[in-house]
């Protein structure tokens, strides 16, 4: 529960909505290329589950098939892999509530990162289960989310980016008339306008 947690909560709250951002409809292409690569793991992690199933895998599967000193490094690289990820999900809740409660980001990352020290200083067990009821009520707000099915207004995106390009190219245009020489005839207009009504 503690992976899939991890998982969910890093990859869809601080990597798909800024990507979405930039890609656009190409983020699900990049997804499914990104998943590629990702199904190898997958295949070799089952494999490797059904052939010895033991706990602490990512532990004892190096430190038996390659060398104790591989076990020892990889258990410890999960270690802080996983500290990083807490780093990213307490920046994360950080900028998800600064967004309705104007709270500085900081304090309120060295608070959740502690309540979350404390929490595994007390038990494990009930660091787990806050976890799994976490992990629970995140389905139930994705599943949420899922069933309402709300629609875009891409219409009103189009508007307000059409807005904005009209005044970006306004403000341009004002400041090469600004920036122009002043006293030089016009471009494309004659010097002598009787030259060129034929008088």
């Amino acid at each position: 529960m503690f992976g899939a947690g991890t998982a969910i909560g890093v990859s869809i709250f601080s990597v798909l909505q800024p990507a979405a951002e930039i890609a656009g409809s190409g983020l699900l292409v990049a997804v499914a290329i990104a998943a590629l690569p990702m199904l190898f793991f997958a295949a070799v992690y089952a494999w490797l589950a059904s052939a010895m199933p033991i706990s602490g895998a990512s532990y004892e599967w190096p430190r038996r098939f390659l060398s104790p000193f591989a076990g020892f490094a990889i258990a410890w690289l999960r270690i802080l892999s996983n500290v990083g990820a807490l780093v990213v999900l307490a920046r994360v809740l950080a900028n998800y509530l600064g967004m309705a409660i104007a709270v500085p980001a900081m304090p309120l990352i060295a608070c959740a990162l502690t309540g979350v020290f404390i929490l595994n200083y007390i038990g494990v067990h009930v660091a787990a289960r806050l976890q799994t009821a976490l992990m629970l009520l995140l389905i139930a707000v994705l599943a949420l989310l899922t069933a309402c099915k709300p629609q875009p207004d891409f219409d009103a995106r189009y508007d307000k980016a059409a807005k904005e390009i009209e005044a970006r190219a306004k403000a341009m245009d004002a400041s090469i008339a600004e920036s122009a020489p002043q006293g030089l005839p016009d471009v494309g207009k004659p010097s002598n306008p009787a030259a060129s009504s034929g008088e």
